[in-house]
């Protein structure tokens, strides 16, 4: 149950004039991230809320240091740290062969224009 050949040159159009004047700013991509944000707390019950705030607060202030100290740790713990990597990726196979099957497909039926067969 797929589109006409006139259909599908119609919307072909139509996304080439829309990807041609739209711009995404970085307000909107911030205001686009604090509804995100909100429409999560919203889930959480009153204490859990206070908390990811107080969270998000300190990593915003201290967002240079907890970088560093990532960096250090992953520096300090090399093999720590790729062995989890190893055992997370061998745990997960599966699951990311699957992923790289649907994005390689997306990506191909994109390439070829065949946009209304992209239902994973």
């Amino acid at each position: 149950m797929g589109f006409t050949a006139a259909e599908l040159a119609e919307m072909a159009r139509a996304d080439a004039e829309i990807e041609a004047t739209f711009r995404l700013t970085n307000e909107d991509l911030a205001l686009g991230r604090q509804i995100d944000r909100d429409a999560v707390l919203e889930g959480m019950d009153a204490r859990a809320r206070k908390r990811a705030e107080r969270q998000r607060r300190y990593y915003e202030a201290h967002k240079d240091e907890v970088a560093e100290r990532q960096r250090q740790y992953r520096e300090a713990n090399r093999g720590k740290v790729a062995e989890y990597m190893r055992r997370y990726y061998e745990t997960h196979k599966d699951e990311w062969a699957e992923y790289m099957r649907r994005y390689r497909r997306r990506k191909r039926m994109e390439a070829e224009g065949n946009v209304n067969d992209l239902q994973d």
